[in-house]
């Protein structure tokens, strides 16, 4: 029988003694680690379940603990996407918003932090939608030229800073 050799067996298939117990000390503190982040995330979902019934029966303040304990999470994922604290920050508002209003519609199949990031999601790319549209300016040679397109040049009324100094 040909045996393979892993990476802690020597060149004669023998493990070395210290590398299988550090590998088995390492194992283990991976093990706690995991179960440890995995608890603390079961446990902050079953919090945010707890909460989320709480404002679902008009309690403002567990409301306000769900926006302490998620706003910094959706504002890093809206300026990812928005690319723009103000509007990063104006759809997280708006996203709190959408999800108090719509708050009784959560049936709890999924965790909120999944819902409230879908409906960041959402409102970041909805406002990237609008923007997209309304920066279409009509030039001046352009044959589609209304009364109500904004001119391309803006005058500064204030003083010139070369003729001031």
């Amino acid at each position: 029988m040909i045996r393979r050799h892993g990476p802690r067996d020597n060149i004669f298939g023998n493990v070395n003694r210290e590398e299988q117990h550090d590998a088995s000390r390492t194992h283990e503190c991976d093990r706690r680690a995991n179960a440890t982040s995995s608890s603390a995330g079961r446990r902050v979902a079953d919090e945010d379940a707890l909460l989320v019934a709480a404002a679902k029966a008009r309690d403002t303040r567990a409301f306000e603990v769900l926006v302490e304990r998620h706003e910094r999470k959706i504002f890093s994922i809206t300026q990812r996407i928005t690319r723009n604290r103000e509007d990063a920050e104006d759809v997280v508002q708006q996203s709190f918003q959408k999800a108090f209003i719509h708050l009784k519609k959560f049936e709890g199949q999924a965790l909120f932090s999944t819902w409230l990031t879908r409906i960041a999601i959402n409102e970041a790319r909805m406002l990237l939608r609008r923007r997209r549209w309304s920066r279409e300016v009509p030039t001046e040679g352009s044959s589609t030229k209304t009364e109500s397109a904004l001119p391309l040049d803006f005058l500064d009324s204030a003083p010139n800073p070369e003729i001031v100094a």
